[in-house]
């Protein structure tokens, strides 16, 4: 997978940009503007969205994928309409990990990957699964694998420090122990137009302090439903889209 670090700073700055322009919801066509208004830094992630083990369980405003892109609701810049992104964005502490269990998306493609605070992919051990090299639970089939297998199949994907634990591993920060990041669920040309995530349901997501007791995120009551969030996400978008190719997977 490329860095894409040398794409934050032209990315964030878009970002200011277009949230000014488009105000609270970026929902209308991309459009060349003769006199674009000038650039500026795109603002904090809030605080409220940040997952980590020290709030949990018990508060309730840290939910799961609280930033979404899809061609309906973010198309400004977005440089490949046919995919849709979700990202979480965390903050780990010793002893933490996330966990994601899902069933296998309807679709041409789909990844969960992991990216630090500078949107660079993590180093230093596994940043990114896609879905042919997803292992499902409890001996089902890779449908992505094996023709003919169910999409129903689900499967385990844990998020830990150091990115050893489970069979489907995923290190949330790099070696320099920097402890922010995001988690990012990406899905390509979904069999139903109308289900983006190639599923009626987003994976479930659940956090786990260093007591070991986990605690399920609740979905996010109005993702990416206001300038500030929609800011960060067009600069999300610009660091992190790789285009149409997914260099890697099988048949592209």
């Amino acid at each position: 997978m490329p860095r894409l670090q040398p794409f934050v700073t032209k990315a964030l700055l878009l970002a200011g940009a277009v949230a000014l322009a488009a105000g609270p919801a970026l929902t209308g066509p991309a459009t060349a503007a003769a006199h674009p208004p000038p650039p500026v830094p795109a603002p904090d992630m809030p605080e409220e969205l940040v997952v980590d083990a020290p709030t949990m369980p018990g508060v309730t405003t840290r939910c799961a994928w609280p930033l979404p892109a899809t061609a309906e609701n973010l198309n400004v810049a977005f440089p490949d309409t046919s995919s849709s992104y979700w990202a979480i964005p965390y903050r780990f502490t010793p002893g933490m990990k996330l966990t994601v269990k899902g069933t296998f998306a309807q679709a041409r493609f789909f990844s969960l990957s992991t990216y630090d605070n500078q949107f660079s992919p993590v180093t230093g051990g596994p940043d990114s699964l896609y879905d042919a090299q997803i292992q499902p639970d409890n001996g089902e089939q890779n449908p992505y694998t094996v023709p003919g297998a169910s999409y129903d199949a689900t499967y385990t994907v844990t998020i830990t420090a150091d990115g050893t634990e489970g069979p489907n591993p995923l290190r949330a920060v790099p070696p320099d122990g920097n402890g922010t990041g995001y988690l990012t669920f990406r899905v390509y040309i979904p069999t139903d137009p109308n289900e983006p995530a190639g599923t009626p349901a987003l994976p479930a997501v659940s956090v786990t302090g260093a007591g070991g007791v986990p605690a399920t995120l609740p979905p996010c009551p109005n993702p990416g439903g206001n300038t500030v969030v929609n800011a960060l996400l067009t600069a999300f978008v610009y660091a992190v889209a790789p285009g149409p190719a997914v260099p890697g997977h099988p048949g592209r």
